[in-house]
């Protein structure tokens, strides 16, 4: 329907804001370039125009280089406009996809500053970065930082279940087991969250139960389900989930050690 609307506006009227506005409802990302390439015509200083064909490049995989001009187009977006606020956003989900996170947890926190009070920025927006600035932390080592920092999004409703898995990972990292297994209790029903009722299971066996070969099996079934994921939640879980598996795997070597030495 939108698309419908502005294509009939810049058969009238053809101007940088239609331009833009019509690539943001377009669903092709081909036809989506060529109205922002319309837009950079009129306007070569435009950076929401730069910006909406850095995403436009960054979707379409048929490009062998898009991820580099991605970036360039961003760049000239932030040149433009510094204060370019889903510019910065969008630089820093880059940088953490590259690998670069420190880079990316200090530009994310000063986007999370910068936005604090913006009523431009949604609430869901607000907390998303707020739990990707989380994982980074939680990829980082920095536990602390990172639980802290999910506790303070107490009783917000959006992205609970992503939440209660990071809290209950930054409480296994920091050693409080019951704590991550609270967590993790808590997150049940949150969505549809496969890792979460795993993660429940293998840590009320293993901590509970004393059923070590129940819990490596569901610690296992974490792993694989982080493995080959593009997802970076899914594979901090998936991480997480192998190293319990090597706590799991040395307790019970240790075990076989002892019986076998205690044998006459």
């Amino acid at each position: 329907m939108l698309r419908r609307v502005y294509a009939a506006r810049n058969d009238t009227e053809s101007t940088v804001i239609s331009f833009v506005l019509a690539a943001r409802a377009e669903t092709d990302v081909i036809a989506a370039e060529t109205l922002l390439g319309k837009a950079l015509e009129l306007d070569p200083t435009c950076a929401w125009a730069h910006y909406g064909r850095s995403h436009v490049l960054l979707m379409d995989r048929s490009r062998a280089d898009r991820w580099g001009q991605a970036g360039d187009a961003l760049e000239r977006a932030l040149q433009l406009d510094p204060g370019h606020l889903r510019a910065r956003r969008l630089e820093a989900w880059m940088q953490a996809e590259e690998g670069s996170r420190d880079g990316a947890a200090k530009n994310l926190l000063r986007w999370i500053e910068l936005t604090e009070d913006d009523p431009r920025v949604s609430v869901r927006d607000a907390i998303e970065a707020r739990l990707d600035l989380a994982l980074l932390f939680l990829l980082a080592g920095e536990d602390g930082r990172a639980e802290r920092l999910l506790e303070d999004l107490e009783g917000e409703e959006t992205g609970r279940a992503r939440r209660l898995t990071l809290l209950a990972v930054a409480r296994q990292e920091a050693g409080n087991e019951l704590g991550a297994l609270e967590a993790a209790l808590r997150g049940q029903g949150a969505e549809r969250e496969a890792a979460l009722p795993l993660m429940q299971e293998a840590l009320l066996h293993e901590l509970f139960l004393g059923d070590p070969e129940a819990a490596e099996a569901r610690w296992r079934a974490v792993a694989d389900l982080g493995s080959g994921s593009t997802n970076i939640a899914d594979l901090v879980r998936s991480l997480r989930a192998r190293v319990r598996l090597e706590r799991v795997e040395r307790k019970a070597l240790d075990a076989a050690a002892t019986a076998e030495g205690q044998r006459p």
